[in-house]
C-alpha cells in the first residue's frame, strides 16, 4: 500500500491504485477501526530500529501541522482536528523524529512520531500559570517525549544525537534525556543565565575566534539572490545554565547543567540585523575547533526535515487536498504518506552518502530496466551530459529521476532539490506504468507467433 503512494507521489487514493480492488481495500484498511494510528505508528518505528542496529545516528525533531481547513465542510466534526496555529484552521498536529545515518547522510526512517488536535473551545492559558505547571503538562513535553521514544526504539544503535530548533531549548531535556550513548544539539532559544551571573551571549562574544570557514550561500534567480561566500568565525565556550526562577521550587531538577556553546557568526564589518549567527548548545564536549565544527555541521542537516515536510505537504503529495471525510482516517493516511515520503527523501540526500546506497534497496529488477532505457534517452552527447553515476547505486537512479523532474544535469548546476526528485519520481511511475503495459503486449504478442 505504502509502495503504490511512493510510486505516485499523490495523496489520492484513486490515483495512487492501479485498479478498482487495491482502490477499495485501500478505503477499507483505513476506514478500519482495528487499524488505529497507534498501530501504524509503532509499525513505522519498529521498521526504523530494525535498519539502525550498530549505527551513529541523528535524530532531526521538529513539529508541523496540516491544515485542512479548504474541506471543512466535508469533514466530520470532532474526529480528531481541530484550530492549527494559523488561521483560518482545521487540522491536526504532527512532532516526530526524522533517523539519519550520521556517517553516510541515509534517511532510515521515523523513530518517534506524535500526533494531536487541538480542542475548538479550549481555555486560553494564562502565562503566570502555565510555567508553573510540570513539563509533563505542557505541550512542550512533545520534545523529551520524542527522546525518549526514539531511545526505545533506538536500543540497538551505536550512538544518538538529537537536532533541535530553538523550540527545543528546554532545561528539563537537558536534565532528562542525555546519557551515555546520547547527546543533544539544540539552537539556543534566549540568553540563559549562566551560574556565575553572566548571560550565555556575551560570554560567547568574549570568547577569542576558534577558526573561521566559508559558507556557501545558493543564489536563486526567483529573488535575485546572488549565489556568494559568507565568512564565519566560531567560538566555543563551556558553559553551566542555572536554573530558570519560574522552577526553582522544582527539586527534581538540578540547579545547574554543565553544557557546551558554540557560535557561528557571519564576519561583517559593520551591523547586519540579517547577519548569520547560531548558537548551539550541546552535552558532548567541545574543546578545540574541530570539535566545533562538527557541531555545527550536524546541526547543518536539520533541514532535512523541513524538506520533508515540503514533500509531505503542497509541493510533493499535497496531503492537505485530501478529500477523505474522517479526520482519524486522514491522520492514519498521514503515517504512511510520511513513510512514502521518505523514498523521495532517500534519493535527494543520496548525493550526501560517499559511499553510495545501493539501488536494489530502492527500485526494483524491472523498474531499474526501465530507468535503463529510459537513461539512454536522457544522456546528452558530451560527457557533461551523461549519467557520471554507477548504475549500482541510488545516485544513478536519481540523477535519472531528476532529469525527468525538470533537472538539466549539469554537475556545475544546482544539486535537484526533493521537489524536483518528487515530480521526477511521479513522471517515472506515469511512464513505468506504460513501459510494462507495453512489455505484457509485446510479451504475449510474441508468444502467440
Amino acid at each position: 500500500m505504502c509502495r503504490s503512494f511512493e510510486k505516485t507521489t499523490t495523496v489520492s487514493i484513486r490515483r495512487a491504485n492501479s485498479n478498482k480492488a487495491a482502490t477499495k481495500a485501500t478505503y477499507r484498511f483505513l476506514n478500519n477501526k482495528k487499524v488505529t494510528e497507534k498501530i501504524l505508528i509503532e509499525e513505522l518505528t519498529e521498521n526504523c530500529g530494525k535498519l539502525c542496529a550498530g549505527r551513529n545516528l541523528l535524530v532531526i525533531q521538529d513539529t508541523f501541522s496540516l491544515n485542512h481547513y479548504g474541506q471543512r465542510k466535508r469533514i466530520k466534526p470532532g474526529s480528531g482536528l481541530g484550530p492549527v496555529s494559523y488561521l483560518p484552521g482545521l487540522g491536526f498536529f504532527i512532532h516526530h523524529g526524522l533517523v539519519i545515518d550520521a556517517d553516510t547522510g541515509v534517511p532510515l526512517g521515523i523513530s518517534s512520531c506524535q500526533m494531536w488536535n487541538r480542542e475548538k473551545d479550549a481555555p486560553q492559558k494564562k502565562e503566570g500559570a502555565h510555567t508553573q505547571l510540570p513539563i509533563e503538562e505542557k505541550e512542550s513535553y512533545k520534545w523529551i517525549k520524542c527522546c525518549k521514544e526514539s531511545q526505545e526504539a533506538l536500543q540497538q544503535a551505536a550512538h544518538i544525537t538529537f537536532i533541535e530548533d530553538r523550540e527545543g531549548d528546554i532545561y528539563e531535556q537537558f536534565a532528562m534525556v542525555p546519557d551515555d550513548k546520547t547527546d543533544l544539539i539544540i539552537r539556543c532559544r534566549e540568553n540563559r543565565t549562566l551560574s556565575d551571573g553572566k548571560k550565555l551571549y556575551e560570554t560567547l562574544a568574549n570568547q577569542r575566534v576558534s577558526g573561521s570557514y566559508e559558507l556557501l550561500l545558493e543564489g536563486d534567480h526567483r529573488s535575485g539572490k546572488q549565489k556568494r561566500r559568507v565568512p564565519i568565525e566560531v567560538r566555543f565556550a563551556e558553559v553551566s545554565i542555572s536554573k530558570p526562577n519560574f522552577k526553582k521550587n522544582n527539586d527534581s531538577l538540578p540547579p545547574s547543567i554543565k553544557l557546551y556553546a558554540v557560535e557561528a557568526r557571519e564576519k561583517t564589518d559593520k551591523p547586519n540585523k540579517n547577519a548569520i549567527i547560531w548558537r548551539l548548545l550541546t552535552v558532548k564536549p567541545v574543546n578545540t575547533f574541530e570539535d566545533a565544527m562538527q557541531v555545527i555541521n550536524k546541526y547543518k542537516k536539520r533541514w532535512y526535515i523541513e524538506e520533508l515536510h515540503r514533500v509531505v505537504k503542497k509541493q510533493g503529495f499535497n496531503f492537505e487536498e485530501t478529500q477523505l471525510e474522517n479526520g482519524w482516517v486522514i491522520r492514519k493516511l498521514a503515517v504512511l504518506i510520511m513513510r512514502a515520503a521518505l523514498r523521495t527523501m532517500q534519493m535527494w540526500l543520496a548525493y550526501e552518502d560517499e559511499k553510495g546506497q545501493n539501488i536494489d534497496e530502492v527500485f526494483t529488477p524491472s523498474e531499474r530496466t526501465c530507468l535503463e532505457q529510459i537513461n539512454e534517452q536522457m544522456e546528452g552527447k558530451t560527457e557533461k551530459q551523461k549519467n557520471p553515476y554507477p548504475k549500482n547505486k541510488l545516485t544513478w537512479a536519481t540523477w535519472v529521476i531528476a532529469r525527468l523532474g525538470g533537472w538539466d544535469g549539469y554537475a556545475s548546476q544546482r544539486k535537484p532539490g526533493p521537489i524536483t526528485i518528487s515530480r521526477g519520481n511521479q513522471k517515472f511511475n506515469e511512464m513505468y506504468q506504460g513501459w510494462m503495459l507495453a512489455k505484457g503486449f509485446f510479451e504475449k504478442d510474441v508468444g502467440t507467433r
